[in-house]
């Protein structure tokens, strides 16, 4: 047997990472050899399936069993193939024959003459015909483990020398098992992850310390037209615009020396626009901590900026809005307010004058003080409703109390306003606004189209509602009106909008209640 022959098959084993060929590698190279007849490769596998194992009845050990993963050799018989692996030993149990013998022990086992000894041969026929003259069988251990066994047939006489290197080469083919079984989880493991990276919608890159492309995930190629392997070794430079390499460049110069994850906010062109990314970068350190790769997640939040600039946009919109109210609330109590308080005080000094006089004259100051006093009424009204409804500082419950007391006209309309074992803590802001317009809308409808003398707002607490109550004594309004009416349209989208029920009673000469009922928490 040519040990430098063996030597030169080992080494070239050795380098090879792909499982398969290295256990085709390690029988082909010893079948080279001129008097070897055959050259089988068993691997321990735990048994999945134990009807497939011809010999298993007769095995000691059930649990586990030698696989047969490659085989060679140079039959006499031309009509055979040595290649096969389904054969009847294609699965030997642990302790059958010497090649279970050999897997259990993980002892080795020459039988220079076959001839003389045929304690170990199976098939004596076979052995006669082939004319097989020694066996060499040697366990194939990494770290004491046993991984499989080796098994040479020879049709010349195996000296112990070339027994000895034999378990050299079965020695080093054991090492090539592992690494190539280490290489292919590592491959397994690296699609795994590639699988996860490439099924995100996030754009994932790892760049070296020089900032040169690793590997870039599926969204990052469909973004920037690049391919994975096109990419590897080139800079942001190769790929982007100047400018927005060089913004990309200095936060990735950033990480590496801060050695700590950061988020920037990145704009990158790209085949959809020119889309923000918030990038997390952190570096990879192998197990010595030392660094040795730049990672990158990058979230496309364009839409989200977009969102947040017409949200600020619509805030300052609303300042102006509110802005402008309050400068024609104030112009209306500066200018209309204060000169329907003037007439008023002016038309009930001429009535004074007046009175026992002409009482035809008196009569219209009279109708002109109460239009003047519902006009005042109406423009308090008007103040408080383009006036910011519910503040901090006045709640719901102190702002219908403002609004009953507003809404009062002297000798023609009283308006009052009782909260009974309510509390407002629980509600949110804006269902307090919107009960709030609700109260001025159905005070509104009572003043202009129900003839009201009597108006009572109440809102009080009946678990696990709160109830808001505008009740007038008035001469009812037409069924036509809360269809269709603005103010009625006004109020049930309010309540449509709180997901809750308006109810209106009415009746012709009986005034209208209207109730709206608030479930509220606690």
């Amino acid at each position: 047997m040519n040990v430098d022959f063996l030597k030169d098959v080992a080494l070239a084993v050795a380098q090879e990472q792909h499982l398969e060929t290295v256990m085709k590698m390690i029988v082909e190279g010893i079948n080279e050899e001129p008097d070897v007849a055959l050259v089988r490769l068993w691997i321990l596998e735990s048994e999945d399936n134990p009807t497939e194992c011809h010999l298993r009845p007769d095995g000691p050990n059930q649990t586990r069993c030698l696989h047969l993963v490659a085989s060679a050799g140079h039959p006499l018989n031309e009509n055979e193939d040595w290649s096969r692996l389904d054969g009847a030993f294609g699965r030997v149990p642990l302790g059958f024959g010497k090649i279970g013998l050999i897997g259990q022990s993980g002892e080795s086992i020459l039988i220079p003459d076959l001839s003389i000894d045929q304690r170990w041969v199976v098939r004596p026929e076979w052995v006669k015909q082939e004319a097989i003259r020694s066996f060499a069988g040697h366990p194939l251990k990494f770290r004491k483990e046993v991984l499989g066994v080796l098994g040479v047939f020879s049709r010349a006489q195996l000296t112990e020398s070339e027994f000895a290197w034999l378990r050299t080469f079965a020695d080093s083919a054991a090492v090539a098992i592992t690494n190539a079984r280490r290489f292919q989880a590592l491959r397994a493991s690296e699609q795994r992850l590639q699988d996860i990276i490439d099924n995100t919608t996030a754009v994932i890159f790892v760049k070296d310390l020089q900032l040169r492309y690793l590997l870039v995930n599926r969204e990052y190629e469909r973004r920037y037209r690049v391919r994975g392997g096109e990419i590897r070794g080139k800079s942001d430079f190769d790929i982007h615009p100047r400018e927005a390499a060089e913004a990309v460049r200095a936060n990735d110069l950033r990480v590496i020396e801060a050695g700590e994850p950061s988020r920037f906010e990145e704009v990158v062109p790209s085949v959809d626009g020119e889309p923000v990314y918030l990038a997390l970068k952190f570096l990879l350190r192998d197990r010595a901590g030392k660094p040795y790769a730049l990672c990158g997640i990058a979230t496309d939040i364009t839409e989200l900026k977009r969102a947040e600039k017409l949200e600020a946009q619509m805030a300052r919109e609303r300042a102006m809005f509110l802005e402008e109210e309050t400068r024609l609330a104030g112009e209306i109590h500066d200018s209309l307010a204060q000169s329907l308080a003037g007439i008023t005080m002016q038309l009930d000094m001429a009535k004074e004058v007046m009175t026992g006089k002409d009482n035809d004259a008196l009569a219209y100051i009279e109708r002109a003080n109460d239009l003047a006093r519902f006009g005042l009424a109406e423009a308090r009204r008007s103040v408080l409703g383009l006036q910011p409804v519910v503040s901090k500082d006045a709640g719901l419950i102190e702002s219908l109390q403002r609004l009953a007391d507003r809404s009062n006209i002297s000798g023609r309309l009283r308006c009052t306003f009782r909260c009974n074992h309510a509390s407002e803590e629980t509600l949110p802001l804006i269902v307090r606004q919107d009960l709030l317009r609700i109260a001025q809308e159905a005070i509104s409808n009572a003043l202009r189209h129900a003839k009201s003398t009597t108006i009572n707002v109440t809102l009080c607490l009946d678990p696990p509602n709160l109830i808001l109550k505008v009740k007038d004594d008035g001469c009812g309004i037409p069924t036509a009106e809360i269809r269709e009416g603005f103010g009625f349209v006004n109020m049930r989208a309010r309540v449509n909008k709180l997901n809750r029920v308006l109810t209106v009673r009415t009746a012709p000469g009986r005034g209208t209640s209207i109730v709206v009922r608030v479930p509220v928490s606690g």
